[in-house]
């Protein structure tokens, strides 16, 4: 279904030419602005039988063939190339919706994405800067716990040789714990090519000099090899050579400048584009986006590692249950925080990664798993000291504090292998392996989302290295390496009717051993590649078995959702306030077992047990413009959370003063100061002609199941007006899933406020908000043959609402 072909921008942005290859986000903003600045994913070569050295030059071939043509095409339809890329065959491109609907009918098109935001992960300074002359005494605690010192006194091996990659904010070199450290081909060019570059949001290179441009960048350089070793003891690697892209100006960068920041690193030029100066051995990123955003940045971490380059990525500083891009790609190393007692940090990320589509082809062992465990390590992250702009230290918190001191070892391991030019077979599996196998196991055995393996011991992880590698040398026969055969059963027990955690649930994984969930629900047990019963109990709720079968170093996910032991009857769903009955018929006919009441009040007077969802049309369905006090709707609100049930929330436009949604923003400040969420604006109007639909913006999200990526509200065939409601929120845990289209004759088609929205409570309910669907008296003109209510797409969203929060 399109809309109406006069409406030629439209029908092109919605096609299934451009959907379905197109991120969403780059229809909005085309919508929104008529033109937008995007990224054309091209084909990538094989790279197989390639030496790491002749990886740069065989990308840059690849780009070329296939970057042309788009070229082309670009250029006869008005749009323009803003930067090609090669350590992925990217383009940036900016152009209007005919140039979108080109490229996408191209074959060579992969995917079509936004130029979306990347920033440094935030950290979090705990102490006054300090000052301190060239031989006073700074230190910071994570070099020594790591036992860094150890290796330097015991190998004399302080990093060198081995150049670090910092992509970040940039570096002060002025300081004295970083001076005479930055790489240069050129030391009388003050923009010290090959060691230092600058790069704008589109990816291009600004002619500069090291500069920093916040702070950060100059901290994480600091703790990866930042001072003397003696009197200032605060980098992992003292004697590594530093490289620093600055991607992240005054902390915000996009996927177009760390695009270029691994594309440099692995093949150097000073900021005229000539090449300069020798590849990193180490790329260290401190940065990230939030969730895994697509599969975006894949190729170029690929691309990396089949450079024989390591990268080290912070996991992110949003606590458990989440993770932040690269860090959390398979094959980078991933890194989490831990405080001086070895205590995890409760801002460290981690969680059981899924990837739905994973490359069949990846060098790091070989394979991409559809799921995994991060953080890969730990190393300390609280109160960590190091160098900032002027001259000073100070302490910081932060999983960005904690990812140089993984980089700074990794320098250390290859330094003491002599592994400098980057020719070594399975280079990135030995150091992952190396600093694995010799980590302070400290949460569950094996790896969990906490410590990963373990916070990293420098000095065990040299050992391991020169007792295993010492003779493969650069170009040596290697052999290959194979993961711990041991696989790993992890996941997350919750309370089936709310979807909280249960913490301190038992599992048990018969014949292997017991293990209790954590606060967050998670658990982690390492067993031996086999087949295994798997049992969840916990106080006050019916036990779970599940039956898994787990292969060699392989990574299973097994959650568990346990009923309540005195639960029993069927879930139901309460619909509140249908004047007409057209809902309850609706849902009886999609095979919910409903029960109805007139009113809020009745329903709060004579609750049925086993109401699991409650859909509110109005308030009261005899009056259309009755509303509650605030303190009787937070009453009603705070009873649905506390006893775990969810909430649909209905609106539309003209109905009266009395629809949940209308109610729900009448007393929004009421309901935030409560802690939960409301609408913070409401707009309401009718369109005739009525071209008005709504655009989808989360298509993967289970409410559009059925649904293609807009609808219709009303059929424009054969109604004479179309109303509407549409909202904002300013709450940043509100959802928007759904955004308003309307189409007048003097501004075409607009994209306004959210129509639809999710909303997770403090208890874990699921709060919807569907707007401009609502028993009312201006919707009777949809599509013909249906209750009169809701057109079948407003219909479907419904439904899979319902069944959504049932689940």
């Amino acid at each position: 279904m399109g809309f109406a072909p006069k409406y030629s921008a439209i029908q092109l942005l919605s096609s299934p030419v451009v959907t379905s290859k197109t991120d969403g986000k780059v229809i909005s903003d085309m919508l929104s602005h008529g033109r937008a600045e995007f990224i054309v994913l091209l084909p990538e070569p094989d790279l197989k039988g390639v030496s790491p050295t002749s990886v740069p030059s065989v990308l840059k071939a690849n780009a070329n063939a296939y970057q042309s043509r788009v070229a082309a095409v670009v250029q006869s339809m008005g749009g323009k190339v803003i930067r090609r890329f090669w350590i992925e065959n990217a383009m940036l491109v900016e152009g209007g919706p005919r140039l979108l609907y080109a490229l996408a009918k191209m074959p060579d098109v992969l995917r079509i994405v936004p130029n979306f935001p990347v920033h440094a992960l935030k950290a979090f300074p705990v102490s006054q800067v300090i000052t301190a002359s060239s031989n006073a005494q700074v230190s910071s605690w994570g070099v020594y716990k790591i036992r860094a010192p150890d290796v330097w006194n015991t190998y004399g091996d302080t990093g060198q040789g081995v150049r670090i990659a910092v992509l970040d904010t940039g570096v002060d070199i002025s300081h004295p714990a970083l001076q005479g450290k930055l790489v240069t081909t050129d030391p009388g060019n003050p923009y010290y090519p090959g060691g230092w570059i600058e790069f704008d949001s589109n990816g291009n290179p600004v002619c500069s000099e090291p500069h920093d441009s916040g702070e950060h960048g100059t901290h994480v350089s600091g703790t990866a090899l930042g001072g003397d070793g003696k009197n200032i003891v605060i980098g992992v690697a003292p004697g590594a050579k530093l490289m620093s892209a600055l991607v992240l100006p005054k902390g915000s960068g996009s996927f177009a400048s760390v695009l270029a920041g691994i594309e440099w690193a692995t093949s150097p030029y000073d900021c005229n584009g000539n090449p300069a100066g020798e590849p990193a051995n180490v790329i260290s990123m401190s940065l990230g986006a939030s969730g895994y955003y697509g599969d975006y940045l894949l190729d170029a971490v690929k691309h990396a590692l089949e450079a024989d380059i390591v990268v080290v990525a912070a996991i992110g500083n949003d606590g458990q249950g989440t993770s932040s891009n690269p860090g959390n790609i398979w094959g980078v190393i991933g890194v989490g925080a831990v405080d001086e007692n070895d205590q995890v940090a409760s801002f460290s990320s981690g969680e059981v990664v899924h990837w739905n589509n994973p490359p069949s082809d990846w060098p790091f062992y070989g394979y991409y798993p559809s799921q995994y465990i991060k953080p890969d390590v730990s190393a300390p992250g609280v109160q960590i000291t190091s160098s900032v702009p002027g001259g000073g230290y100070q302490a910081w918190d932060g999983t960005s504090m904690a990812t140089p001191h993984v980089s700074g070892t990794v320098a250390l391991i290859l330094s003491a292998l002599g592994w400098t030019n980057r020719n070594v077979p399975d280079l990135p599996e030995k150091v992952y392996e190396a600093l694995i196998n010799t980590a302070v196991d400290l949460g569950p055995q094996g790896q969990d989302t906490e410590y990963g393996y373990g916070r990293i011991d420098a000095f065990a992880a040299v050992q391991y290295a020169l007792e295993h590698y010492s003779n493969n040398t650069g170009g040596g026969s290697g052999g290959g390496v194979q993961q711990p055969s041991n696989g790993t059963i992890i996941g997350f027990v919750k309370d089936a009717a709310s979807g909280s955690p249960i913490a301190g649930a038992a599992v048990t994984v018969e014949g292997v051993g017991t293990v209790e969930t954590n606060s967050t629900g998670g658990y982690s047990i390492t067993v031996p590649p086999g087949t295994y019963n798997v049992t969840a109990q916990a106080s006050g709720y019916e036990p779970e078995t599940k039956t898994v079968s787990v292969g060699s170093g392989e990574t299973v996910e097994v959650d568990f959702a346990l009923n309540p032991a005195s639960q029993g009857g069927e879930a139901k769903v309460a619909v509140i306030g249908d004047s007409d009955g057209n809902i309850v018929r609706l849902l009886e006919n999609a095979g919910f077992n409903v029960v109805a009441y007139t009113s809020v009040p009745d329903y709060m007077n004579n609750p049925d047990p086993n109401v699991k969802t409650v859909v509110v049309n109005f308030w009261d369905g005899n009056n259309p413009d009755s509303q509650p006090s605030s303190s009787t709707l937070l009453d009603f609100l705070n009873y649905l959370d506390t006893h775990n049930i969810n909430l649909i929330i209905l609106d539309g436009a003209y109905e009266g003063k009395g629809t949940m949604g209308n109610i729900m923003y009448t007393y929004h400040q009421q309901v935030e100061q409560a802690g939960y969420a409301a609408p913070d604006e409401r707009h309401y109007g009718y369109q005739s002609p009525d071209s008005v639909g709504v655009y989808v913006y989360n298509f993967d999200n289970p409410v559009f199941n059925g649904i293609d990526h807009h609808y219709y509200l009303v059929d424009p065939n054969n109604s004479t007006y179309a109303d509407y409601v549409y909202v904002t929120f300013n709450n940043n845990n509100v959802k928007t899933l759904g955004g308003l289209l309307v189409y007048d004759w003097w501004n075409g088609w607009t994209l306004k406020g959210t129509t639809i929205a999710e909303y997770t409570t403090p208890h874990g309910n699921t709060w919807i908000y569907l707007t401009s669907a609502t028993d009312g008296y201006w919707l009777q003109y949809l599509t013909p043959g249906q209750d009169g209510v809701y057109s079948w797409e407003s219909t479907q969203v419904l439904i899979n609402s319902i069944t959504t929060t049932l689940k």
